[in-house]
Protein backbone atom coordinates (compact mmCIF):
# COMPACT_ATOMS: atom_id res chain seq x y z
CA UNK A 1 0.00 0.00 0.00
CA UNK A 2 1.00 3.41 -0.93
CA UNK A 3 0.21 6.74 -0.11
CA UNK A 4 2.23 10.10 -1.41
CA UNK A 5 1.16 12.20 0.93
CA UNK A 6 3.46 13.79 3.75
CA UNK A 7 3.31 12.56 6.60
CA UNK A 8 4.47 11.52 10.24
CA UNK A 9 6.61 8.20 10.04
CA UNK A 10 5.26 5.02 11.44
CA UNK A 11 7.84 4.18 14.55
CA UNK A 12 5.46 1.63 16.97
CA UNK A 13 4.72 -0.93 14.94
CA UNK A 14 1.94 -3.43 14.93
CA UNK A 15 3.34 -6.01 17.09
CA UNK A 16 4.16 -3.39 19.77
CA UNK A 17 0.77 -1.55 19.22
CA UNK A 18 -1.02 -5.09 20.16
CA UNK A 19 1.76 -5.09 23.35
CA UNK A 20 1.03 -1.73 24.40
CA UNK A 21 -3.19 -2.04 23.81
CA UNK A 22 -3.22 -5.30 25.83
CA UNK A 23 -0.93 -3.50 28.77
CA UNK A 24 -3.54 -1.31 29.14
CA UNK A 25 -6.73 -4.15 29.48
CA UNK A 26 -4.81 -5.91 32.03
CA UNK A 27 -3.36 -2.39 34.27
CA UNK A 28 -7.48 -1.73 34.04
CA UNK A 29 -8.13 -5.18 34.66
CA UNK A 30 -10.62 -5.63 31.61
CA UNK A 31 -10.65 -9.76 31.26
CA UNK A 32 -10.19 -9.01 27.38
CA UNK A 33 -7.80 -10.88 24.86
CA UNK A 34 -6.35 -8.75 21.56
CA UNK A 35 -5.05 -9.99 18.72
CA UNK A 36 -3.69 -8.56 15.50
CA UNK A 37 -7.25 -8.41 13.66
CA UNK A 38 -8.80 -6.58 16.54
CA UNK A 39 -6.66 -3.52 16.00
CA UNK A 40 -6.37 -1.00 12.71
CA UNK A 41 -4.46 1.96 11.68
CA UNK A 42 -5.65 4.87 10.23
CA UNK A 43 -3.60 7.52 8.80
CA UNK A 44 -5.89 10.99 9.55
CA UNK A 45 -4.91 14.20 7.67
CA UNK A 46 -4.40 17.81 9.37
CA UNK A 47 -4.03 21.11 8.02
CA UNK A 48 -0.97 22.23 10.43
CA UNK A 49 0.95 25.94 10.14
CA UNK A 50 2.72 28.46 11.91
CA UNK A 51 0.94 31.99 13.34
CA UNK A 52 1.93 35.33 14.33
CA UNK A 53 -0.21 37.46 15.80
CA UNK A 54 0.62 41.49 16.35
CA UNK A 55 -1.67 43.33 18.26
CA UNK A 56 -2.32 46.73 20.57
CA UNK A 57 -4.34 45.52 23.23
CA UNK A 58 -5.58 47.99 25.87
CA UNK A 59 -2.40 49.99 24.86
CA UNK A 60 -0.37 47.43 24.78
CA UNK A 61 1.64 45.73 22.58
CA UNK A 62 1.18 41.98 22.08
CA UNK A 63 2.96 39.40 20.13
CA UNK A 64 2.32 35.25 20.31
CA UNK A 65 3.60 33.10 18.06
CA UNK A 66 3.73 29.15 17.43
CA UNK A 67 2.17 26.46 15.85
CA UNK A 68 -1.68 24.88 15.23
CA UNK A 69 -3.40 21.88 13.55
CA UNK A 70 -6.46 21.40 12.38
CA UNK A 71 -8.10 18.04 12.33
CA UNK A 72 -9.25 17.67 8.15
CA UNK A 73 -12.13 15.41 9.36
CA UNK A 74 -13.82 16.48 12.63
CA UNK A 75 -13.16 20.15 11.54
CA UNK A 76 -11.36 20.51 15.10
CA UNK A 77 -8.81 21.95 16.50
CA UNK A 78 -6.03 19.08 17.82
CA UNK A 79 -3.06 21.19 19.59
CA UNK A 80 -1.28 18.01 20.95
CA UNK A 81 -0.46 16.94 17.35
CA UNK A 82 2.20 19.25 17.30
CA UNK A 83 4.28 17.43 20.25
CA UNK A 84 4.77 14.91 17.39
CA UNK A 85 7.35 17.07 16.27
CA UNK A 86 9.50 16.10 18.96
CA UNK A 87 9.83 12.66 17.70
CA UNK A 88 9.91 12.48 13.83
CA UNK A 89 9.71 15.00 11.10
CA UNK A 90 6.83 14.85 8.67
CA UNK A 91 8.07 13.69 5.09
CA UNK A 92 6.82 11.82 2.13
CA UNK A 93 7.35 8.10 2.41
CA UNK A 94 5.35 6.74 -0.69
CA UNK A 95 5.30 3.32 1.11
CA UNK A 96 3.68 2.34 4.47
CA UNK A 97 5.97 0.35 6.88
CA UNK A 98 2.69 -1.74 7.18
CA UNK A 99 3.44 -5.20 5.33
CA UNK A 100 0.30 -7.26 4.11
CA UNK A 101 2.21 -10.38 6.58
CA UNK A 102 1.56 -8.00 9.51
CA UNK A 103 -2.54 -8.79 8.97
CA UNK A 104 -3.61 -5.24 10.32
CA UNK A 105 -6.42 -3.10 8.46
CA UNK A 106 -5.09 0.13 7.04
CA UNK A 107 -7.28 2.76 6.44
CA UNK A 108 -5.93 5.86 5.05
CA UNK A 109 -8.95 9.23 5.43
CA UNK A 110 -9.16 11.58 2.31
CA UNK A 111 -9.62 15.32 3.76
CA UNK A 112 -12.87 17.04 3.08
CA UNK A 113 -11.42 20.23 4.51
CA UNK A 114 -9.65 22.31 1.89
CA UNK A 115 -6.64 24.00 2.59
CA UNK A 116 -8.95 27.66 2.30
CA UNK A 117 -11.74 26.37 4.25
CA UNK A 118 -8.71 25.28 7.06
CA UNK A 119 -7.21 28.45 7.10
CA UNK A 120 -10.47 30.27 7.53
CA UNK A 121 -11.18 27.87 10.45
CA UNK A 122 -7.96 28.38 11.88
CA UNK A 123 -8.10 32.25 11.92
CA UNK A 124 -11.41 32.17 14.05
CA UNK A 125 -10.21 29.80 16.24
CA UNK A 126 -6.99 32.17 17.18
CA UNK A 127 -8.86 35.36 16.95
CA UNK A 128 -11.70 34.23 19.57
CA UNK A 129 -8.60 32.20 21.72
CA UNK A 130 -6.54 35.71 21.85
CA UNK A 131 -9.23 38.24 21.97
CA UNK A 132 -7.77 40.09 18.40
CA UNK A 133 -9.08 40.53 14.98
CA UNK A 134 -8.41 38.57 12.21
CA UNK A 135 -6.62 40.77 10.20
CA UNK A 136 -3.85 41.03 13.21
CA UNK A 137 -2.91 36.88 12.63
CA UNK A 138 -0.96 35.70 10.15
CA UNK A 139 -0.42 32.31 9.09
CA UNK A 140 2.40 30.92 7.37
CA UNK A 141 3.69 27.31 6.32
CA UNK A 142 0.36 25.53 5.70
CA UNK A 143 0.52 22.38 5.29
CA UNK A 144 -1.52 19.06 5.12
CA UNK A 145 0.27 16.51 7.08
CA UNK A 146 -1.09 12.85 7.62
CA UNK A 147 -0.90 11.24 11.36
CA UNK A 148 -0.70 7.41 11.57
CA UNK A 149 -2.86 6.63 15.02
CA UNK A 150 -3.50 2.64 15.80
CA UNK A 151 -6.80 2.08 17.03
CA UNK A 152 -9.04 -1.23 18.48
CA UNK A 153 -12.64 -1.92 20.00
CA UNK A 154 -12.87 -2.38 23.77
CA UNK A 155 -16.76 -3.38 23.55
CA UNK A 156 -18.55 -0.12 22.93
CA UNK A 157 -15.12 1.98 23.26
CA UNK A 158 -12.68 2.90 20.98
CA UNK A 159 -9.28 2.89 21.82
CA UNK A 160 -6.33 5.11 20.29
CA UNK A 161 -3.06 6.07 20.71
CA UNK A 162 -0.98 7.81 17.95
CA UNK A 163 1.78 5.45 16.27
CA UNK A 164 4.70 8.00 16.08
CA UNK A 165 4.94 8.55 20.06
CA UNK A 166 1.96 6.44 21.39
CA UNK A 167 1.73 9.43 23.97
CA UNK A 168 -1.37 10.67 22.44
CA UNK A 169 -3.78 8.36 23.72
CA UNK A 170 -7.66 8.19 25.42
CA UNK A 171 -6.32 5.51 27.51
CA UNK A 172 -8.40 7.18 30.36
CA UNK A 173 -11.74 6.43 28.67
CA UNK A 174 -11.68 2.74 29.61
CA UNK A 175 -12.82 1.80 32.89
CA UNK A 176 -11.10 0.06 35.59
CA UNK A 177 -12.67 -3.17 36.80
CA UNK A 178 -12.67 -3.65 40.25
CA UNK A 179 -10.68 -6.65 41.70
CA UNK A 180 -12.09 -9.63 43.53
CA UNK A 181 -9.18 -10.75 46.06
CA UNK A 182 -9.09 -13.92 44.42
CA UNK A 183 -8.28 -12.59 40.80
CA UNK A 184 -5.64 -9.72 42.91
CA UNK A 185 -4.08 -12.71 44.19
CA UNK A 186 -3.84 -14.41 40.59
CA UNK A 187 -2.12 -11.58 39.41
CA UNK A 188 0.51 -11.43 42.24
CA UNK A 189 1.52 -14.68 41.88
CA UNK A 190 1.91 -14.05 38.30
CA UNK A 191 4.18 -11.06 38.14
CA UNK A 192 6.51 -12.75 40.72
CA UNK A 193 7.46 -14.99 37.95
CA UNK A 194 8.84 -11.69 36.44
CA UNK A 195 12.28 -10.74 38.26
CA UNK A 196 11.68 -7.28 37.43
CA UNK A 197 8.17 -7.28 39.15
CA UNK A 198 9.34 -9.46 41.93
CA UNK A 199 11.88 -7.03 42.29
CA UNK A 200 8.90 -4.36 42.48
CA UNK A 201 6.89 -6.01 45.09
CA UNK A 202 10.37 -6.83 47.78
CA UNK A 203 10.72 -2.87 47.33
CA UNK A 204 7.73 -1.79 48.00
CA UNK A 205 7.36 -3.95 50.88
CA UNK A 206 10.49 -2.17 52.85
CA UNK A 207 9.71 0.81 51.60
CA UNK A 208 6.16 0.70 53.12
CA UNK A 209 7.99 -0.87 56.59
CA UNK A 210 10.35 1.60 56.54
CA UNK A 211 7.64 4.52 55.81
CA UNK A 212 5.35 3.25 58.62
CA UNK A 213 8.78 3.65 60.90
CA UNK A 214 9.15 6.81 59.75
CA UNK A 215 6.18 8.08 60.85
CA UNK A 216 5.94 6.72 64.38
CA UNK A 217 9.22 8.56 64.50
CA UNK A 218 7.75 11.58 63.16
CA UNK A 219 5.23 11.27 65.64
CA UNK A 220 7.36 10.59 68.41
CA UNK A 221 9.51 13.99 67.75
CA UNK A 222 6.09 15.71 67.20
CA UNK A 223 4.51 15.12 70.47
CA UNK A 224 7.68 14.08 72.56
CA UNK A 225 6.88 16.06 75.77
CA UNK A 226 3.53 13.76 75.77
CA UNK A 227 5.54 10.99 74.89
CA UNK A 228 8.15 11.32 78.29
CA UNK A 229 5.09 11.84 80.72
CA UNK A 230 3.66 8.73 79.30
CA UNK A 231 7.09 7.00 79.61
CA UNK A 232 7.76 8.43 83.48
CA UNK A 233 4.09 7.54 84.05
CA UNK A 234 4.80 3.87 83.52
CA UNK A 235 7.97 3.98 84.60
CA UNK A 236 6.52 5.04 87.95
CA UNK A 237 3.86 2.26 87.99
CA UNK A 238 6.12 -0.61 87.10
CA UNK A 239 8.52 0.97 90.30
CA UNK A 240 5.47 0.92 92.33
CA UNK A 241 3.59 -2.32 91.35
CA UNK A 242 6.66 -4.60 90.28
Amino acid sequence: MEINKKRFPILINSKDALNKFQEVVDAKHQDYKLDKKKIYLTITPYWICFFDISANIDGKYQHYSGQVALNALSHKIDNQIISLFKYAKPKIIPKLEISQADEVTVEIKDSIIVKEEAQKAILKFLSTKYNVAEENISLSGVEEIYVPVWKTHIDSIKLKFDAVSGKLNNFDELPEKEQTNTEAFKEMLHDLRSPKKLWGYIVSFFAGIFKGIWQVIKFIFKNIKWVLIVFIVCAIIYLIFF
